[in-house]
C-alpha cells in the first residue's frame, strides 16, 4: 500500500507539470461533471447490450459471478467490492469496460483459492507457459528475434505491404466502416470547409484530409462545449431546427449516412441536393443543379 500511494502521489504532481498547470484538472473536471455531455456523448452512457460487442461484457459478467458462487473459498470483502465496483463502472458509461475487466480480473485473481479444480488447472497451465515465455525474454535470442521480425515488418509496411514484388500485407480501411470513397472524392473535389460531419467519421477525415480539410465536428467534444454541442445535435439529429446550425455555420455540404435523420430530412429539403451517394455515405450541397 505504501508503494501504491507513493506512487499515486508522484503521478499526481507530475501531472501539474504541463503547460496548464492545475487547469488541466479544473478542465477536466469541468468535463466529467457535464451531464449533458455525459447523457450525450455515446462513450460516456451505458452499454447497449443490444449492440454488436457489448454482449461479451455481459458473459465476463456472468462468468465473474459463476466463478463467486461455485468457489471453493469464500471471496474477501476487499475483492468483492472490488468485483462489485468494476461491473459498475462498465454499466455506468461504456467506456469504462476495458478498465472493468482489468479490475474484475483482478478481484478474482485468487482463482485457485476458491474456484473449482478445473479452473486452477487451466491457470497453472497458462502460469506455466507464462514462465516459459519469461524464460525466452530473457535470452538475447528471442530479443534478437523480436528486433528483426519489428524491421521486417517495419520494412514490409514501408513498401506497401510488399515483399520484394509480392503483397503479404493488406492494410487498409473498411469501406464499409469509413467513408473511404467519399474522403477520395472529397480530396478529388478541393473540398476544404464549410462542410458538415458526424463526429462518427472525424477522425478517418482529419487522417487522410488533413491539413487539407477543416472538419465541423470531432470526437474532441470537451474542446467544442455543450453550446456547440447542442447546435451540432440539432442538426445531426434532424430536429426541427436542424437548418439553424447550418445556416449559423454557412454549412454549404454534409457528408452523413443515408440511413441518418439529416439525410432524409435533407432529400425532402428544396434547399439541399444530392452531390455524391455511394451507398454508404452521402454528400448533400446547397442550391439546385
Amino acid at each position: 500500500m505504501i508503494q501504491l500511494g507513493a506512487a499515486f502521489c508522484s503521478c499526481s504532481a507530475v501531472s501539474f507539470l504541463t503547460p496548464y498547470g492545475y487547469k488541466l484538472h479544473t478542465h477536466v473536471y469541468g468535463y466529467l461533471s457535464n451531464h449533458f455531455l455525459m447523457d450525450t456523448i455515446q462513450e460516456f452512457r451505458s452499454p447497449d447490450f443490444h449492440a454488436e460487442g457489448f454482449g461479451f461484457f455481459e458473459v465476463l459478467i456472468l462468468l465473474a459471478v459463476v466463478g463467486v458462487m461455485l468457489g471453493r473459498k469464500r471471496i474477501s470483502a476487499t475483492d468483492l467490492l472490488l468485483l462489485l465496483f468494476s461491473i459498475h463502472a462498465g454499466l455506468i458509461a461504456a467506456r469504462n469496460i476495458p478498465i472493468s475487466g482489468i479490475l474484475m480480473s483482478f478481484a478474482l485473481s485468487p482463482a485457485r483459492n476458491y474456484h473449482p479444480r478445473w479452473l486452477a488447472s487451466l491457470l497453472d497451465v497458462i502460469d506455466g507457459i507464462s514462465n516459459d515465455m519469461t524464460t525466452l525474454e530473457r535470452r538475447f535470442r528471442a530479443h534478437a528475434l523480436v528486433i528483426v521480425v519489428l524491421a521486417a515488418s517495419a520494412a514490409i509496411a514501408i513498401n506497401g505491404g510488399r515483399f520484394f514484388s509480392a503483397r503479404v500485407l493488406s492494410a487498409h480501411f473498411d469501406d464499409k466502416m469509413f467513408p473511404v470513397k467519399a474522403t477520395e472524392y472529397i480530396a478529388q473535389q478541393g473540398i476544404h470547409d464549410h462542410m458538415f460531419n458526424t463526429d462518427a467519421w472525424s477522425g478517418y477525415l482529419i487522417y487522410k484530409l488533413y491539413p487539407t480539410l477543416k472538419v465541423y465536428f470531432d470526437d474532441r467534444h470537451d474542446f467544442y462545449g455543450e453550446d456547440f454541442l447542442k447546435e451540432y445535435s440539432k442538426a445531426r439529429d434532424a430536429s426541427w431546427q436542424w437548418r439553424e446550425p447550418l445556416d449559423k455555420d454557412q454549412v454549404t455540404r454534409a457528408l452523413v449516412s443515408p440511413a441518418s435523420p439529416l439525410a432524409t430530412v435533407m432529400k425532402e429539403s428544396k434547399e439541399w441536393r444530392v452531390e455524391y451517394d455511394d451507398g454508404f455515405a452521402i454528400i448533400f450541397v446547397r442550391g439546385h443543379p
